[in-house]
């Protein structure tokens, strides 16, 4: 028995819907609906797949959605075209004769769009010529599948292979329509006569999986396709490099940038952060670094731990970041893969790792800028630790309990400062040396703490609503919990348009006070505190917005400057997350603020938004991942 094809008939024509590429020659053939094209029919049905990512969400606005479409032309959407036929299943189940096997070891099952119900949905006839859902005058049956000319439709676009063969992209969409065929014959649509009757039919050779690892994993039809991969990559690069020096050459802000390439956004992005940061601030601690060459006698230990060759390793991965920093200065365009290639050396992985950077698959920025770090700088990277230790008669005496529940974070900081300058049985003890690198950790669990003590949502500013109940309140009515909270299902819109369109201002982050007390051994109680100070010259938040089990969080994270001890503090950049499975950024640039997006259309990599945070797409901070401040001397 060969292989299972899943069929979907639109407007009398039947096409395959499938996540795989299909080609011929190289070339793809029209067997296949393309992503886009089926996008804008659940749009226009009304079916929407569960949403996750904010991606996902735009499908529910329609016309907007359209509008980006037509924009962007590409079909890199994270809406599979299996998940849309299984949900199109869902609605419209295939009855028991469209799911059989036909000859030349042909297994299908077919889903059919009731006529009645696409022309009561879809009326725009010019819509529907440009999106090739036009039906074709001499529509086929299914028991005609041996011809291939029943997969109609046509088209007014020419899709083509994206340069990391990953995705299908459209090149254009003509904006006006196009009338019925008027031919006397059907149409010799795609294929000549020697194409007729393919032993692999209705594919023919050169089927293949779409990757899941980029580029360099693509199971080739043919030494031709490959080919021409490669010459579309190296295209696509000399048009990109090209574009971003005549960029320059009218703003400095843009600069060469880092090109995708076996999801390597989530590095890419990390890595423009870091040298955005080198331009603003040339002077910092951490610009120097990738000039530095290490001995073994200054080599930190956490720099290619327990590797043979360590020295000349680090050293190494500076060399690249050196060589790419020069690149970049001069405006070229730069694929990562020898620097992961590094990296994954410096650290002696299994290939099959989950943090393998040079594996092709997707990884986190966050857990890349520590590892990264951690080579670059003899010192580990950590946040500022301290330790408060309270006696126990002064535990009991100062009530720490009801103080830990009535104070913020900051007011804890002060008052245990307080504590220990009275001598009044507090004793303060630093567990890490200010270090010139600090990176906060904001978990989930701390994020819905911050949550939990708004004064909006717990009616301390003034007003009569309180949102969050107690546990004795959490057993009466309809209550959800949302962002770790207990909320009555009626306050549920209120509550999260509030958190995610109001949100957190960053500076709610700068100290953290764990607001258990932990017994010592010698009965004594302890408390811990993070807190971040003026010897800081860079500081990264990273934001975990998806834990185990699936929940996430997209409370907007606001990026406001902020001082500490007189020090001023100044956003250079934002790792965000555009889409599902995908990293992009924000920089600052002489007060302006831009995007920038290893993956994005051509012309569009980077992008100028405006000169305030208020000119941010709420994506941008509701699903932040990484925050970088530097230190404005």
């Amino acid at each position: 028995m060969g292989e299972k094809y899943y069929l979907l008939t639109v407007n009398g024509i039947t096409k395959i819907c499938s996540s795989k590429i299909y080609t011929y020659n190289g070339e793809i053939i029209p067997l296949q609906w393309y992503n886009f094209q089926l996008v804008w029919l659940l749009t226009k049905l009304e079916l929407y797949p569960e949403q996750k990512s904010v991606l996902e969400q735009a499908v529910k606005k329609g016309p907007a959605y359209l509008k980006f479409l037509h924009k962007k032309q590409s079909g890199y959407l994270n809406i599979t075209n299996t998940s849309i036929w299984n949900k199109l299943k869902q609605e419209y189940p295939p009855i028991e004769e469209e799911e059989h096997q036909q000859g030349n070891d042909l297994e299908y099952t077919l889903i059919r769009i009731p006529e009645k119900i696409f022309n009561e949905k879809i009326t725009d006839s010019g819509e529907i010529a440009n999106y090739g859902f036009t039906k074709p005058k001499f529509p086929y049956k299914i028991n005609d599948i041996n011809n291939e000319l029943i997969f109609g439709g046509y088209s007014q676009f020419e899709p083509r292979i994206s340069n990391n063969g990953a995705y299908i992209e459209i090149d254009h969409i003509e904006t006006s329509g196009v009338e019925e065929s008027k031919d006397e014959e059907p149409p010799e649509l795609f294929f000549g006569p020697d194409d007729i009757r393919n032993q692999k039919f209705p594919f023919f050779e050169g089927e293949r999986e779409a990757p899941k690892l980029g580029f360099e994993s693509i199971k080739e039809g043919s030494v031709k396709i490959a080919t021409e991969l490669s010459a579309a990559r190296a295209a696509k690069t000399d048009l990109a490099t090209t574009w971003v020096q005549e960029q320059n050459g009218k703003n400095p802000c843009y600069r060469g940038f880092f090109m995708w390439n076996a999801n390597s956004c989530y590095a890419d992005s990390v890595i423009y952060l870091l040298y955005r940061s080198f331009i603003n601030r040339p002077s910092s601690f951490l610009a120097p670094l990738i000039n530095k060459s290490y001995t073994a006698q200054n080599l930190g230990e956490y720099q290619c731990v327990d590797i043979d060759g360590r020295v000349d390793k680090v050293n190494n991965i500076l060399k690249i970041l050196k060589n790419m920093f020069g690149e970049f200065s001069k405006n070229k365009v730069i694929y990562i893969k020898d620097l992961l290639e590094n990296i994954v050396t410096c650290m002696d992985l299994q290939p099959n790792a989950p943090n393998n950077f040079n594996d092709g698959g997707p990884h986190s920025p966050t857990e890349f800028l520590t590892t990264l770090l951690n080579i670059i700088y003899s010192d580990r990277v950590t946040p500022n630790l301290i330790e408060y230790r309270i006696g126990t008669v002064a535990f009991e005496q100062l009530k720490i309990p009801e103080i830990l529940r009535a104070h913020t974070r900051e007011d804890l900081i002060r008052y245990f400062e307080g504590m220990v300058s009275q001598n009044s049985g507090v004793e303060r003890v630093d567990k890490a040396k200010p270090e010139k690198v600090q990176l906060f950790n904001m978990e989930l669990s701390r994020v819905n703490a911050i949550l939990k003590n708004l004064p909006w949502l717990n009616g301390k500013d003034g007003s009569s609503e309180k949102f969050i109940l107690s546990p004795s309140e959490s057993v009466q009515g309809d209550v959800i919990k949302m962002y770790g909270l207990n909320i009555n299902k009626a306050d549920k819109t209120k509550v999260k348009k509030y958190i995610e369109e109001t949100g957190i201002d960053i500076t709610e982050f700068l100290y953290w006070v764990d607001r258990k007390a932990h017994q010592m051994l010698d009965k004594d109680w302890k408390i811990d505190a993070a807190v971040i100070r003026n010897d800081a010259e860079d500081i990264f938040f990273w934001i975990e917005r998806q834990v185990r089990d699936q929940s996430e969080c997209s409370a907007k994270i606001n990026p406001i400057d902020f001082t500490i001890e007189g020090s001023e503090y100044k956003l250079n950049g934002i790792v965000y997350v555009p889409y599902r499975g995908h990293y992009a950024m924000v920089f600052n640039c002489g007060g302006k603020y831009y995007k920038y997006d290893d993956n994005a259309p051509d012309g569009e990599w980077i992008t100028e938004i405006g000169d305030s945070i208020e000119n941010l797409e709420p994506v941008m901070l509701n699903q932040s991942a990484i925050y970088h401040y530097i230190r404005d001397d």
